[in-house]
């Protein structure tokens, strides 16, 4: 038995390659713009059915994997994406869309934290715990190369074999992580996941925030400023179309983001000590991403709007890391769970009342749009109420 479950640590890091392996990252936009035949306004609403899709079903989810099991959990997951995956690739129509979205976000609802839970309570049973934050951080670095291997693969494929093809691949790496997760050996459960209603989650993650000053600031502004950043990924694809970027080598403009991003959560803490503290970090990891909104916004250069999108993003989208760290620092343990998950609730809320409008936005002027995206990030950067003693290590 303990062979079996050693080998599910291993098959856990496949499994969570196979989970970044979309090949249509790369090409998102013109998948639903040139197959789909979608306004960027449609585009994005597709996004908050796929956010409030994960809101809806996070806690009965998570109650069905601590029902049934992590490793059904996980084969649901895989699967419903895959059948998302093939939906979304049958027919270019906004309602068939709107299914597969909704079967994309019930599949993330189904895989998130179950395979976490999963890893930890493997190790558990065969006494390496200790290894946790380890085998954590390796998961994360499978995550990532299956992100950086499969965008040049997904863009050369839609070159190629056209925009639809992408997506309908996607359905291979999801499927095979569906076969894997049906061979996991079942660990004993040793902490559930402790499901809470909505209601017990909202009320008290804002007694939890009206109390901790430094917690509502902290939290408002890694909220915001992920929101902000966000949406780096719905606009910058439409405007290398826009400037006539070959659709080929979206896929090494999305692996050289990835790339960007591992090096800065790679180097956060010299970082920290080169801008001349943590609060300078979090001012210019706000603020940078804010410039490079209005150097994409004003150029028409690949060689201007390929380098700003990588460093916008390299440091807009791994923000959330140190941030999610400090935050932790204010919230005791038994409010661990539901406090951060308040925070991700308001971040699906706000995102999906957003959405729609700046895909609207970007459909009347997309570079007007993004000027506002990147003022928007510098008043944030620049009216912070961070101060430095929040930042505790």
């Amino acid at each position: 038995m303990n062979k079996e479950l050693v080998r599910n640590i291993k098959k856990v890091y496949i499994l969570n390659f196979l989970t970044s392996f979309e090949f249509f990252s790369a090409v998102i936009i013109p998948f639903f713009t040139l197959w789909g035949k979608l306004s960027l306004a449609q585009v994005l609403i597709l996004q908050s059915v796929f956010q409030l899709t994960i809101m809806l079903m996070e806690v009965p989810t998570g109650a069905v994997a601590d029902k049934i099991g992590r490793k059904f959990s996980l084969a649901i997951g895989f699967l419903l994406i895959t059948a998302g995956a093939i939906i979304y690739a049958s027919y270019p129509d906004f309602w068939i869309f709107v299914l597969a979205e909704a079967l994309f976000g019930t599949g993330i609802s189904f895989l998130s934290g179950a395979g976490e839970a999963f890893v930890y309570d493997t190790l558990k049973e065969i006494g390496r715990e200790k290894e946790s934050k380890r085998v954590f951080a390796r998961l994360g670095q499978f995550s990532l190369a299956g992100l950086a291997i499969s965008a040049p693969i997904g863009s050369v494929v839609a070159h190629y074999f056209g925009v639809r093809a992408p997506m309908l691949l996607t359905a291979v790496p999801f499927f095979t992580g569906f076969l894997i997760s049906l061979t996991l050996k079942e660990p004993k459960v040793h902490e559930t996941r402790g499901r809470h209603s909505y209601v017990q989650i909202v009320r008290s993650s804002v007694e939890m925030l009206r109390k901790h000053r430094e917690l509502r600031i902290l939290a408002l502004d890694m909220v915001l400023v992920s929101v902000l950043t966000y949406f780096y990924v719905w606009t910058y694809q439409a405007k290398l179309m826009r400037i006539g970027f070959p659709i080929a080598f979206f896929g090494v403009v999305h692996a050289a983001i990835v790339l960007a991003e591992i090096a800065v959560l790679h180097f956060l803490e010299r970082l920290e000590r080169l801008t001349g503290g943590k609060k300078n970090y979090l001012f210019i990891s706000a603020a940078l991403p804010g410039a490079c909104y209005l150097v994409i916004a004003a150029s028409s250069s690949w060689m201007i709007v390929v380098p700003a999108v990588i460093a916008g993003m390299a440091f807009g989208k791994t923000r959330r890391t140190p941030m999610i760290n400090y935050i932790n620092k204010f919230v005791e343990s038994h409010n661990r769970a539901t406090t951060l998950s308040f925070i991700n609730l308001l971040h699906s809320l706000l995102l999906s009342v957003m959405n729609p409008v700046v895909g609207k936005a970007m459909d009347i002027n997309l570079n007007i749009t993004l000027a506002i995206l990147g003022v928007l990030l510098l008043i944030v950067a620049a009216t912070t109420r961070i101060e430095e003693e929040m930042l505790l290590d």
